[in-house]
């Protein structure tokens, strides 16, 4: 059994995923990711670990390559982090020192200087 390590931008440690073969085509890796992590409503970029290089759906990725996945919302999603908070319609969070969407808060506290997110 041959396989890739594979890692989200987000998180430290790597997980494997086992395939028969020399290579697995991207296209095929996100499908199993997608499959194991249960995810839905996005899409999948790869990259390299070491090189940074983006692999595209048709892509080969040989065995025992390591790589970084980064999760991209699904067309016609607007991302939590869009314009639209930024733009000054959430809530500020002094502890996080961001903006949080006030549907996330609603009915939990009053929009005052002194609110928190947490």
């Amino acid at each position: 059994m041959s396989c890739v390590h594979y890692r989200f931008q987000s998180r430290l440690t790597y997980d494997s995923l086992q395939f028969e073969g020399l290579n697995i085509s991207a296209g095929e890796l996100k499908r199993q990711i997608m499959r194991s992590k249960r995810l839905k409503f996005c899409q999948l970029k790869i990259s390299n670990a070491q090189t940074d290089e983006e692999y595209t759906d048709d892509a080969l990725i040989p065995k025992n390559t390591s790589v970084i996945i980064r999760r991209i919302p699904a067309a016609g999603l607007k991302s939590s982090t869009g314009p639209a908070l930024r733009g000054g319609k959430g809530w500020h969070c002094p502890l996080r020192q961001s903006l949080c969407p006030p549907s996330f808060y609603k009915g939990l506290f009053t929009q005052t200087e002194n609110s928190f997110c947490h």
